[in-house]
Parts: C-alpha cells; structure tokens; sequence
C-alpha cells in the first residue's frame, strides 16, 4: 500500500511541485535546494505557516506570544547550516548573536542557540510597525506578518488611560471569543510606566497607537480623538468600539454582535447613559460595546470630532466638560445620514451594569481624572475589583475549555 501524505490545513510556504513529489518552498527561515521539499517533509516542518493560521481557522484562546518576530539579540547572517532532521538538501539560515556568537530562528542546530528556545530570547516588538520594522520584507508598508490586518472581519477599538490591569483583562476575554478579532489599542496620554507595559502588548494582531495632545477644548475630546484614528485605522469590514474595562461574559459576544450589523443595519449597541439637564443622549448609542459597519461610516463621512460638531451647530468652541459628550459628534453624523443606531439596552451612571453579554463596572476613570460626589469613588473602587475578580475567574474557566 501507498503512503500517502494529507494534510489538513496547506502550508502557505508551499509552492509549485518542481519535482516527482517534491514542492518548492518561499519560507524565508529555510533555503531550499534547486529538487525541492518532499511534501511528508513539509506537513511536519517546523517553519511551517510559522506558527500562524488564517483568521478563519485560528482560536483566539489559542494565541499566545510568539518567537516568530526577530530578537534584539540577533544580528545579520552569517552563514547556512543543514538542517539535522530534513531529508534532502535543506539549509537553515544562521546568524550572529550578541548573547550567544551565533544562532538559528527555529531549529535545534549543534553549536548554535535557538531563538526559539533560548532563555536570553528579546523580542523586537518594533519589528511589527511598518514600514520601518519591516523594511526587509518585499512591499514594507504591508507589514511583516503573513496574516494582515484586512484579512479578519471585524476589528476591536478600544480607547484606554491609565487602566492596563482591566485592559488586560479585557484583551485576555477578548482573545477567547469564538470570533477572532483584530485588536487597536489607542492610549490617550497614559504616564510612560503605562506606555511600557502597553508595548509589552503588542504582537501579531493587536497594534499600539498613542495620542499624546497637548490640551483639548473638550474633556472627552481624547477619548473622541481616539476613536475618529480608530475608524480611520480600520482595515476591516466591521469594527467594534469598546470601553477598556467592559469584561465579556460570554465566547459567543462578538459572535452575536456582529451578526446583527450589516448595510441595512450599521450601528448597534447600548444607548448613552443618561445626562443631567438634558435630553439629548436620548437615542443616542454609547462606544460601551458598539458595532460599526465601516463601509457605511466611510460613505456617510462619520466623525467623532468635537470642532466638526461644534461648527455644525454653529457653536463657539470653548473649554467645557460633559455634555455634550464623546458621543454626540458620532450620532450627530448619524442623525444627519437618517441613520438610526439599534439599541439594545440602556445604561447606568456610576454603577456596575451587568448584562447577559459583558460586565461593566461604569464610571472608574472618570472619577479618578475629574473628581465626583463623595463616596462614589470608594464604591467604585469596590464593584472595579470585584469585576475583575470574576473577569480572571471567566478567563481560567474559559482556558481550561479549549477553543470557543
């Protein structure tokens, strides 16, 4: 009987059978000989895909940080090795290293250190922006990783501030819905010790933006700011606008969400919570947990810009704080479009607002930055913690259940 090699998922490296049974191979971790890679070699290479799945395929529980990306460690090549455990005329790059003399990306090679092993191993983060990082890779300006950022569906923003352990907690929920996303986190003017561990964030699919203004008209123009980069960032069909301390209470929320939006319906989230001596957030929808379909926002010229609401209204710009507040340029931009956002439900004020797809605990940062009634900061401190207590909870029960 003939063996015969299947495989259940293609190696993306692979390219035209050059021999009897025999492909090349465009992986720039190996050097392949002029009779190519047998295809039972490939199905068990160590280089193959590298370590990365299409969007469709690829469990967010499943993502981890990766030794895919250069280590500050290594420097040019040097040279080629063979490989020690592939039949045939196959070669593995090597390099120098500034810990170790030399090294190989991947593969246990005697005399040299591995990356992918190694305790010393840097990654260069950096290597992910392009062009600079990525200059090179052919075409810089797409980036170094295979899967781009126009490949997925739907893309999570979420504006932050001095929060990072609800945001990652937030992120580590996020990884484990049964949607893979594509995450942008835009920090709004966070100190540098923030800044540091948001870049310890950074990795194949989730990018690090700062915006670091110098002063606003507005309170809530940063958090504005943040979300008009975020739509202009966006590279995917959808995107879903999010709080950095909004914990999903469900795998299935981004599912669910984005099933609802299409070109018949753009919008859909929870309406503004309430503000005082006014009605204007009435109708309203909130960026809490929001979906956009980008397409339509591009074609009606949707803004979060305070200076374009301002001046729409004919309204003299002035420092002011509250309302109106982040949302009102966005659904100004809606109403004139005759668009109706799909509300879902209402939120609170100052409270910890829990529904059957995410847990809320409102109202933190704005206390925290710009002061409140006495006593509902100390309440707020409470219900953040225990938020995130059951958010660690979900996230270990989550991880022991597999893939969503």
């Amino acid at each position: 009987m003939t063996n015969v090699t299947i495989e259940q998922i293609p190696c993306r490296w692979r390219g035209a059978e050059i021999s009897t049974g025999n492909y090349s191979c465009s992986s720039d971790k190996l050097i392949v000989g002029p009779f190519g890679v047998r295809l039972s070699d490939c199905a068990r290479c160590y280089c193959r895909n590298h370590d990365m799945l299409p969007p469709e395929q690829k469990k967010a529980s499943l993502i981890t940080p990766t030794r895919s990306l250069p280590c500050n460690h290594k420097g040019r090549e040097i040279g080629r090795v063979s490989c020690p455990s592939c039949r045939g005329h196959v070669e593995v790059k090597a390099f120098s290293c500034t810990k170790h003399k030399q090294c190989t990306d991947m593969r246990v090679v005697d005399g040299h250190a591995c990356c992918y092993i190694c305790n010393d191993y840097d990654a260069n983060l950096l290597s992910l922006v392009a062009p600079v990082g990525c200059r090179e890779k052919p075409h810089s300006w797409q980036g170094r990783n295979p899967i781009k950022p126009w490949d997925y569906q739907v893309t999570v923003a979420i504006p932050h501030l001095e929060s990072i352990t609800s945001l990652k907690l937030a992120i580590e929920l996020i990884r484990r819905q049964s949607r893979s996303v594509y995450i942008l986190i835009i920090d709004t003017g966070s100190s540098k010790e923030i800044r540091d561990e948001l870049e310890k964030l950074r990795t194949h699919d989730l990018e690090i933006h700062y915006i670091l203004g110098h002063g606003y008209w507005h309170g809530s123009a940063p958090v504005a700011t943040a979300m008009d980069f975020a739509f202009s960032m966006c590279r995917t069909a959808l995107l879903i606008a999010m709080h950095s301390d909004v914990f999903l209470r469900r795998r299935d929320a981004v599912e669910w969400l984005v099933n609802q939006c299409s070109i018949n319906n753009p919008v859909i989230g929870w309406e503004q919570s309430p503000r005082g001596n006014t009605n204007e957030w009435q109708g309203c929808v909130s960026h809490t947990f929001t979906v956009f379909h980008m397409p339509t926002m591009r074609k009606i010229g949707a803004t979060w810009g305070f200076e374009r609401y301002y001046e729409g209204r004919e309204i003299p710009s002035a420092p002011t704080v509250g309302m109106p507040d982040t949302e009102q340029p966005i659904n100004e931009c809606l109403r004139k479009a005759g668009i109706k956002p799909i509300l879902l439900g209402t939120e609170p004020n100052y409270e910890r607002h829990i529904t059957e797809w995410f847990d809320h605990p409102r109202s933190m940062l704005t206390l925290k930055m710009y002061g409140g009634e006495e006593g509902l900061l100390s309440k707020a401190k409470d219900y953040v913690a225990l938020a995130e207590k059951e958010a660690q909870d979900r996230i270990q029960e989550w991880s022991t259940q597999g893939t969503g």
